[in-house]
């Protein structure tokens, strides 16, 4: 599953005659990953991030998130709670709280599954709306302090919609 967002995410064929870029940043982040894996004593089961997130566009409409919130990893527990700012394309500009579980695998890289909510207002038509999604993703500690995550999320209930999202950011860990 995660082979297949990520390469949905770099080898995406959208008006982009040269993936010269997006091949050079799947070669920057397995790179950095081999270079600094071994710098990393081994991982500790509780883990609290301050993670920033963007998502990247769908094929289907041209929504877009920005977010920002705390993930934590308790044992084999995940959770996370961030504020997310939608653009809904037709629907227009939303904000949103995203909440959510899971499971986790603590290893060098973080595989966590896991199932999430979020409380939707667009500003654009003065409405709320409750969507659910699963997600799956992982975490990667690139030093004691920054890492990268990446993860796939798929909102159901979203206008009616069933709406697939890769999301791809920072971690600041305290």
């Amino acid at each position: 599953m995660i082979s297949i967002a990520f390469s949905r995410l770099f080898f995406k064929r959208n008006k982009i005659e040269n993936n010269r870029f997006y091949i050079t940043m799947t070669a920057v982040i397995l790179l950095s990953y081999l270079v600094v894996s071994d710098v990393n004593a081994g991982p500790s089961s509780d883990k609290n991030y301050l993670r920033i997130e963007k998502s990247q566009s769908s094929d289907k409409t041209e929504m877009s998130i920005k977010s920002f919130g705390g993930l934590v990893f308790k044992d084999n527990a995940m959770g996370h709670i961030e504020l997310a700012r939608l653009d809904l394309g037709v629907h227009g500009k939303s904000l949103a709280l995203e909440f959510g579980g899971g499971y986790v695998f603590n290893w060098d890289i973080s595989l966590f599954i896991g199932i999430g909510g979020s409380l939707i207002y667009n500003k654009t038509e003065d409405d709320y709306i409750v969507a659910y999604f699963p997600e799956v993703g992982i975490t990667v500690d690139l030093t004691k302090k920054v890492g990268i995550t990446a993860r796939s999320k798929r909102y159901h209930n979203l206008y009616d919609e069933n709406e697939s999202i890769i999301m791809i950011g920072m971690v600041f860990r305290d």
